[in-house]
Order: C-alpha cells, then structure tokens, then sequence
C-alpha cells in the first residue's frame, strides 16, 4: 500500500491527506557540508529525515509488517504477538523455525516496505 493509500484506508483525508501527498511529490534532498550545499536530487525511498510528521507517517506504513505473521500466545494475552517494534528495528516471534521462515518471506516481499525503506 502506498503513503497516499494506507492514509485513506484508514480514514486520513482533507487536508491532512493534501498535505502529506505535497510532502512526499517529487521529493528532492540537498547535502549540506560547512556553507556549501550539493545540488538537489531525488529521493524514493523512506520518510524525511528531521519532520516532525515523519515518525507517524512511518508508523503508519510499518503497522502492517506482521500482517502475514502468526506469532506466539502470550499468558495473559488474547491475541497472539507476532513481533516487537522499535523505531526502525524489529523483532519477529514465532513457534518454530520454519513459521519463522515464512513470516520472514512474508515480509520481505511486502510491498510497503520495499518502496519506503
């Protein structure tokens, strides 16, 4: 799902959805070294470094890595837990190896994270 999509899907739109869609539209990024500065290039991947709408534009794009994913029973708990997030790492729980396998190609061929990380 794209960022203009998984907003939409879960309810974001007006000028919220406006203003995120001009964020991410043919982004460019500059290096800046001392008093110079590169000339601008494109960038296709990930979420802008120092805006403060990033960390919950990455969230709502990373929310689905687990999706595919069982995960473990935890006492207590009703829901089982497929994984642990953390900023930008994650840890994957499973009952064996081999669930583990295919959750873990589950989410390598997810497309949101292909295109944004």
């Amino acid at each position: 799902m794209s960022l203009v999509q998984k907003p939409r899907s879960i309810g974001i739109g007006g000028k919220l959805l406006n203003m995120i869609n001009e964020m991410y539209y043919d982004p460019k990024i500059a290096v800046r070294i001392g008093e110079d500065i590169s000339e601008p290039s494109e960038y296709h991947s990930g979420v802008r470094q120092g805006c403060p709408a990033s960390p919950i534009i990455f969230e709502l794009l990373i929310n689905d890595i687990f999706s595919d994913a069982l995960g473990v029973d935890v006492p207590d708990l009703t829901n089982r837990i497929p994984g642990l997030l953390f900023a930008e790492d994650a840890v994957v729980l499973e009952d064996s190896a081999e669930i583990l396998k295919t959750s873990l190609d589950a989410i390598s061929a997810c497309q949101t994270l292909r295109k944004w990380l």
